[in-house]
């Protein structure tokens, strides 16, 4: 039966809004309303309405039941309807994307970004049971050279490749993100080439149009079908093999021709067109079906014929092929109402009559070729080009029949990647190009050459991997694992752009164990299943599944904490500590969540998004409350070291929080928002930038903003393309996409210079120091306060300081400080090309320097006895020391007690401006103690450095007790441990602390147990010392009524360090020194004194004199000899004296004074040493000797050097520098001589001898 159609309808289509493919089943009552109104739109709640509807009764778990396309595409539009509900159209996009060219344009080099793509460019399958890389819609084979291909993705764009598949380009990356269903090359002219635009199967990009290239893709310019006009989606584009400006392409919205090159189209056929075919060597006869129809056109497509005569009528989808190899033949794959497998139908008449080839009549006779319910999402019918019989069907798998159809033969199966013939599943397009068979689906492109015995894989190359996320190792930014929508999860751990296809599935939400980042984690679609690699990737070594009674949405959120331990947001949150134990079930978040965050300083902050409402965890996951509702969230980010900074991205709003979410501001500012197209994703803050920059992931890119609040595109070599999600990883300074159509890319950071400085300062005159605390000053000094530079350069400077000093000066100076300069100098640099402004400030204290006192001397002190030495003046206090400049103080205060005296002595005095003394602060009157077993204490500042010496505490019992003092940063200070006995007692600590505030002195360890105090009248802070040096200024606990442990102190202030200059005090000691008066002379030389225990060498026959030294002296001399003789008197002469025990051996000689400080004795004594004279001065024996060789001689031997030498005069052997003092004997080691004579000569201060000696 023919029914004619003469509809030739020039070009008016309204533009059509995303909407999801027309052929799912439940898009029936949708279809329904469009056919009841031309200018009805649906909603995306409608669409969503009517899925979840349609799914109540269905089981969506089997594999092909068309469930999962609907959930990949909804993942995407959720969120993004305007206020109407309506999702953007294709002219939406295109504005969107010429408003992002033109910011691109307009701000030029301001973009910091450089973008890199990273891939998936190969992978390798480690675990996954349906390995795959990238969707592919379309593959076309140049006609004119057979080895440039084409192929289409449906979010990635076109990509060519001009060594048959070996290598591939992408196209269209100058254009709005974009899929590509179909595609016709100019037979005369291959750099002439079209596409139809938009994912004809899953909708996920609409289509914008026929494009068409003159220089062989590498430009792209619109044709009369655009943007304004498109229908919602295209698929297959023919051209005329002799005309090339007659082309003709199936849409939506019918099918449409054109006889002008794609200026103007003409729509010949209304309706849903999915298919078009021309008959081989006629392209007057075109056929076209739509989901249930089949039409012929004999006049070019100008008119067309509806066929009914054998083809199906009731059927939800087909697809139509023809062949060279009998131009006669066409076949129709057709799809029953519920998407299962319909029909194989064969024509022989050029489309005129069709006959049933194979159906599921008797399933055990007539496999299932289908083996799903989802036609409407992937069907593929290819004929061979050479045998008008073998035909191949695809939807999971590829079937082929040898014989027109009748019966088919199972091919591959898509869960077996390792088999020869393997091809992922969800099948889109097969073809025959010159005898080889292609196959395009959602895992790769391949080709088979032997019908079918084997195919090939020809994805290498292309990177339009649709990413759900993506994890980045915190310490390795070359260690990434991601989620793929159709493909598994990847995992990237070398750097060299391969990548690991470690478990199949949809990949979706992942995790990397950031102290161990070999282990990577990754969920399958609604967290059905956690899979687990322990070797980045190389195998899935574990898996978890989904926790019993849970629901998870579409893309499950999944993160790790700085510990490695792994949350999932369900509609509880659960926790993974160890593959073993499974899920550890936390609270319960009431809805399947959407997002989850962990705050980067504080694992116990956790924010999670369900169902637009923000909530929040201040216990990592035991409890959870919701703070506050926008809507539908899409990102979060938390600040890295404050967790009450956080940041959430709606559909079309940036907010930010500074109180954990209580309240928000909106901080979109210049985001173009107000463009229909443009949609928010994921957000991320960079950590250790003092400008806190922060990255929006959007549907045309990446945006980056600073405090300052402005947003600047960041996507420099970025293609226009939806950016699903953000990783920073600080330690390798990149950022990295995870991109909805074109994989992986990476950019470095912005390396904007931190401007820095040391703090330095000069005192009177000095070099330069460096700075770190308050600087200290006296009255009169003169100062220079300076910044060094350390990065940056060229900086501005805004000084301000105390009594309303302003310098814009690159340092300051003070010639004569005052106290007037008391206070704090802040110093603001700024400079271009810096990430923000630095500020410096320097604290200065001044105090007034002491006057000098008055000299003074003492005399007519006596020996041991001790003097006390007393300051008057107006000065504060007073330090006194036993050197005249540097050295330690010796005392503090108006008087001095000396150590007793045993000699002359001269101590120095300064005058200090501050108090130099110790006081006491008492405590409030006490009326109770309680026991107390905290660990509080009290709060105190002091004005001085002090030495903490003392306080009362009254203990609850006996036993050891460590007391510490905490600065205001909580650093340990002082410390000791001291057994404190039970009851009231005063302890000494003796801490040194320097001036400071809010000091803590606590106890702490295991016994704390003290009593705390109550005034009866309350406790009134402060207590301060009477010189107001110390102030206790609060406890620990904020009861206003206890004083807690410590009371009753002493300290010592160490104040005065502006003294004035040292005053010499000197004591002149009457002692009484028998050392100063007496002296020995050997012959007629000079007096040497005589010290206790001296020993006096002298040569035999030399004269001794043993003499008062000439001073005055009131007393008497005894001398005693070794016999014990005593001579009385002030002199005694020993002449010629000689080796003999009356004069050799141990003397003494005692002194009876008689002073003003009272009689007294002192007894010294000493030895005469006497020495053989030799006449040469040396004497050697024995000789001849054989062992040892003694050398004497009438000197010491002081710097004396032994040479020996042989008879020729040859040196031997050489001592130098022997010094053996008060010694006049040498013994010489001979032993190693050979027997013979030998030359000995010795050198001493005095004598050079040599002598012959005799080796036996």
């Amino acid at each position: 039966m023919k029914k004619t159609l003469l509809l030739l309808f020039m070009l008016s289509i309204s533009m059509m809004n995303a909407q999801y493919n027309t052929d799912a089943p439940w898009m029936k009552t949708i279809q329904t309303k469009k056919k009841n109104s031309t200018n009805y739109q649906p909603t995306f709640t409608e669409i969503q309405n009517a899925f979840n509807q349609y799914w109540e009764t269905r089981d969506p778990s089997k594999k092909g039941s068309g469930y999962k396309p609907f959930k990949r595409w909804e993942y995407i539009w959720e969120n993004v309807a305007n206020a109407e509900g309506y999702l953007p159209t294709s002219k939406d996009k295109w504005i969107s994307w010429q408003n992002k060219t033109n910011t691109q344009k307009a701000i030029g080099t301001n973009d910091l970004s450089d973008w890199k793509p990273l891939g998936p460019y190969t992978h390798t399958n480690t675990g996954s049971w349906s390995s795959g890389q990238a969707r592919i819609n379309v593959i076309y084979i140049d006609p004119s050279t057979s080895t440039t291909w084409y192929i289409g993705t449906p979010a990635g764009g076109l990509w060519k490749s001009t060594d048959s598949g070996a290598n591939w380009a992408p196209l269209t990356d100058n254009l709005p993100q974009i899929g590509v269903s179909g595609i016709a090359v100019d037979y005369s002219n291959s750099n002439i080439v079209y596409i139809t635009t938009g994912d004809d199967d899953g909708a996920d990009t609409q289509s914008a149009g026929v494009f068409k290239s003159t220089d062989g893709g590498a430009t792209w310019n619109q044709t009369g079908l655009n943007p304004d006009n498109t229908p919602f989606s295209m698929n297959e584009i023919y051209m005329h093999p002799t005309n090339s400006n007659v082309l003709w392409v199936a849409t939506s919205s019918g099918l449409f021709k054109t006889i002008d090159a794609g200026v103007s189209w003409t729509n010949t056929l209304p309706g849903n067109i999915k298919d078009l075919k021309l008959k081989p060597g006629d392209p007057n006869t075109i056929y076209a079906v739509t989901p249930s129809q089949f039409f012929k056109s004999e006049n070019g497509g100008d008119s067309f014929t509806l066929i009914t005569n054998g083809v199906p009528t009731n059927g939800s989808r087909m697809v139509i092929d023809v062949t060279p190899a009998n131009a006669n033949y066409v076949y129709i794959l057709s799809a029953n109402a519920d998407q299962s497998f319909q029909g194989v139908y064969q024509s022989t008449d050029s489309g005129t009559s069709f006959s049933i080839r194979d159906a599921i009549v008797d399933p055990a006779l007539n496999p299932d070729i289908l083996e799903s319910t989802q036609a409407y999402y992937d069907l593929a019918l290819g004929v061979s080009d050479t045998d008008a019989n073998e035909i191949y069907v695809g939807c999971l798998n590829v079937w082929k029949s040898s014989d027109g159809g009748t019966n088919f033969t199972k091919l591959n199966e898509w869960s077996e990647p390792s088999a020869a013939a393997y091809t992922h599943a969800d099948i889109h397009m097969i073809r025959a190009f010159n005898n080889t068979i292609f196959v395009c689906s959602d895992g790769g492109i391949y080709s088979s050459t032997d019908g079918g015995v084997n195919f090939t894989d020809h994805t290498a190359g292309i990177q339009a991997s649709q990413f759900y996320k993506i994890a980045v190792s915190p310490k390795n930014a070359n260690k990434m694992v991601g989620g793929l929508q159709d493909n598994g999860g990847h995992a990237y751990n070398d750097g060299d752009g391969n990548w690991l296809n470690y478990y199949g599935a949809d990949g979706m939400d992942t995790a990397i164990d950031p102290i161990n980042d070999d282990q990577y984690y990754g969920f399958i679609q609604n967290g059905g299943y956690l899979f687990i690699s322990d070797n980045a990737g190389s195998s899935a070594t574990n898996w978890i599944e989904q926790p019993a009674g849970s629901s998870g949405k579409w893309v499950t959120p999944l993160v790790s904490n700085s510990n490695g331990q792994i949350f999932a947001a369900y509609n509880k949150l659960y926790r993974v500590n160890d593959v073993e134990d499974g899920w550890i079930e936390l609270a319960d978040i009431g809805i399947a969540a959407d997002q989850i965050e962990i705050a980067p300083s504080d694992d116990n902050r956790i924010y999670i998004a369900a169902g637009g409402v923000l909530k929040r965890s201040d216990d990592a996951g035991r409890t959870i409350t919701d703070i506050y509702n926008f809507g539908g969230i899409k990102g979060i980010a938390v600040h890295s070291t404050n967790p009450d900074i956080v940041w959430v991205t709606t559909n079309n709003r940036v907010f930010r929080s500074d109180d954990g979410g209580s309240s928000f501001n909106n901080i979109t500012a210049n985001l173009p928002v107000n463009d229909n197209y443009f949609f928010l994703n994921d957000i991320v803050h960079q950590a250790g930038n003092e400008q806190n920059p922060i990255y929006v992931a959007t549907s045309i890119g990446v945006y980056r903003t600073v405090d300052d609040g402005s947003w600047t595109p960041f996507f420099n070599n970025l293609p226009t393309t939806i950016v699903n999600d953000l990783e920073i990883n600080i330690p390798d300074n990149s950022i990295t996409a995870a991109t909805y159509g074109r994989g992986i890319w990476r950019s470095s950071l912005p390396t904007c210079t931190t401007l820095t400085a040391k703090k330095e300062a000069s005192i009177d005159g000095s070099s330069s120091q460096t700075v770190s605390s308050t600087i200290e000053l006296c009255t009169g000094q003169s100062a220079k306060l300076n910044l060094n530079i350390t990065s940056g350069s060229n900086p501005t400077y805004n000084w301000t300081g105390p009594n309303g000093f302003s310098s814009t000066n690159a340092s300051i100076s003070f010639d004569n400080i005052t106290l007037d300069h008391v206070g704090t100098y802040t110093v603001v640099m700024d400079a271009p090309s810096t990430c923000g402004s630095a500020e410096y400030v320097f604290s200065i204290d001044v105090e007034q320097v002491g006057i000098q006192p008055k000299s003074s001397s003492l005399t007519g002190i006596c020996v041991e006895e001790s003097v006390v030495l007393t300051a008057t003046g107006s000065n504060l206090g007073y330090k006194w020391y036993d050197t005249d400049a540097g050295g330690e103080v010796i005392a503090t205060g108006d008087s001095f007690t000396t150590p007793v005296l045993t000699e002359d002595v001269t101590y120095y005095v300064a005058g200090a401006s501050s108090i130099i003394t110790t006081e006491d602060i008492p405590s409030p009157g006490i009326n109770t103690a309680e026991d107390f077993n905290f660990p509080q204490g009290l709060v105190f500042n002091t004005n001085d450095d002090i030495v903490l010496e003392s306080f009362m505490v009254s203990a609850m019992s006996e036993g050891n007790r460590t007391i510490v003092v905490q600065d205001e940063l909580g650093n340990i200070i002082a410390s000791t441990s001291i057994n404190i006995p039970e009851g009231e007692s005063r302890v000494a600590v003796n801490f040194d602390i320097p001036k400071g505030k809010n000091y803590t002195i606590a106890l702490t360890g295991d016994l704390i147990e003290m009593r705390r105090t109550r005034s009866g009248n309350g406790v009134s802070y402060p207590y301060t010392s009477p010189s107001d040096i110390v102030s206790i200024i609060g406890s620990t606990v904020t009861n206003p009524g206890f004083y807690y442990f410590f009371y009753d102190w002493t300290f010592t202030s160490k104040g005065g360090r502006c003294e004035s200059v040292r005053t010499p005090v000197t004591i002149d000691v009457n002692k009484n020194d028998i050392s100063e008066i007496t002296t020995y002379a050997i012959d007629a030389n000079e007096g040497i004194s005589l010290n206790n225990e001296d020993v006096i060498t002298i040569i035999e026959g030399s004269n001794l004199s043993l003499n008062l030294n000439g001073s005055t002296f009131d007393g008497t001399l005894e001398w005693t000899s070794p016999t014990n003789e005593v001579f009385t008197g002030n002199n005694v002469t020993l002449e010629n004296i000689k080796n003999n025990a009356s004069e050799e051996g141990s003397w003494s000689v005692k002194a009876n004074f008689v002073s003003d400080c009272g009689p007294s004795t002192q007894t010294i004594t000493f030895d005469v040493k006497v020495k053989a004279n030799h006449p040469e001065g040396i004497a050697m024996y024995p000789n001849p000797a054989s062992d040892v060789l003694t050398i004497n001689s009438n000197d010491d031997f002081e710097n004396t050097t032994v040479t020996i030498f042989d008879m020729q005069g040859r040196e031997i052997s050489n001592i130098v520098n022997v010094n053996q003092v008060h010694s006049d004997e040498l013994e010489l080691d001979i032993r190693g001589l050979a027997a013979g004579s030998y030359f000995i000569k010795v050198e001493t201060n005095q004598t050079r001898v040599t002598k012959r000696i005799l080796k036996q």
